[in-house]
């Protein structure tokens, strides 16, 4: 039953990382990058993580924007972003098992 349980509440984080990689995209092109560098950018779960992930041939350009130059001020997305959802995995998995439980007769 604990590996069905692990397997169905990862599940039912399924379509979170679409919403949260539009959400990304949404909050870099307001926070002034580049569009056409924010849409490269995307959103991975991993088990019980979020990460964020981008076209590598842009590293350097997104490296710069997110922590500064000499000439450039930082413009932290990414650190912002994950601070924002540190909780969400955990949240979401929680309200999902708390459902399971009541809703799903294990408990009498």
């Amino acid at each position: 039953m604990g590996v069905n349980f692990r397997k169905s509440s990862l599940t039912s984080l399924s379509g979170l990382e679409t919403s949260l990689t539009k959400e990304l995209i949404r909050d870099a092109i307001r926070a002034g990058w580049p569009a056409k560098i924010a849409k490269t950018l995307f959103v991975t779960v991993d088990k019980l993580s979020i990460s964020i992930k981008y076209d590598s041939k842009y590293a350097n350009q997104i490296n710069d924007l997110e922590y500064g130059t000499e000439e450039i001020a930082p413009n932290p997305i990414f650190r912002t972003f994950l601070n924002k959802h540190s909780n969400l995995i955990d949240n979401k998995v929680s309200e999902w098992s708390l459902n399971y439980l009541i809703n799903g007769d294990v408990l009498p």
